[in-house]
């Protein structure tokens, strides 16, 4: 696995979206563009672009931030053409980065590369149920490994987010985002 550079003087991104982006670092010039289009939108994520083993990995979520259990997914795209290798969807939101890598020593998922992906939205003043799982996937194929359930959240605001509202700030962090 490696940072969004490919060492070939390119990058690779994504935007709020999930459309996938390669540019060149000299010139600025785009190589390929796919997924998602940039027409507007209420689709939204905070995830972000993963680049590993000549594979780039963006996340999608349907609809507007901050809903419950709106779907979305994760998709793997050839790092030198941008085409489409596989599509897995989530039936919770994806706002996160997934991580690739292999799982643990000896046979088995050790022998190959995973993506393990957590999904669930964050809660932003709405009473709901909130779910959310971390999940794992053959980093070639797509295919299910396993997958892990969190308890239920069940309430309006995150930890600590009451007492931010009263001085008129908000986190809403992500579920397993990355800190700030």
């Amino acid at each position: 696995p490696s940072s969004d550079f490919t060492g070939q003087d390119t990058f690779v991104f994504q935007d709020k979206r999930g459309g996938a982006y390669h540019h060149n670092l000299k010139t600025g010039q785009r190589v390929w563009k796919t997924g998602y289009d940039a027409r507007p939108s209420s689709d939204f994520t905070d995830g972000l672009t993963m680049l590993a083993d000549g594979v780039v990995y963006t996340v999608h979520s349907d609809g507007a931030c901050c809903r419950a259990n709106q779907p979305a997914n994760l998709r793997a795209y050839d790092a030198s053409t941008g085409t489409e290798l596989w599509k897995h969807d989530f039936p919770h939101p994806a706002n996160s980065q997934a991580a690739v890598g292999h799982l643990g020593r000896g046979s088995g998922v050790s022998d190959h590369l995973s993506v393990v992906m957590p999904i669930g939205a964050q809660p932003a003043g709405i009473l709901d149920d909130y779910k959310s799982s971390i999940i794992a996937l053959d980093a070639k194929t797509g295919e299910k490994e396993w997958e892990f359930a969190f308890p239920d959240y069940i309430d309006i605001l995150d930890a600590g987010d009451r007492t931010r509202y009263e001085h008129g700030t908000l986190c809403l962090p992500n579920p397993y985002g990355s800190p700030s």
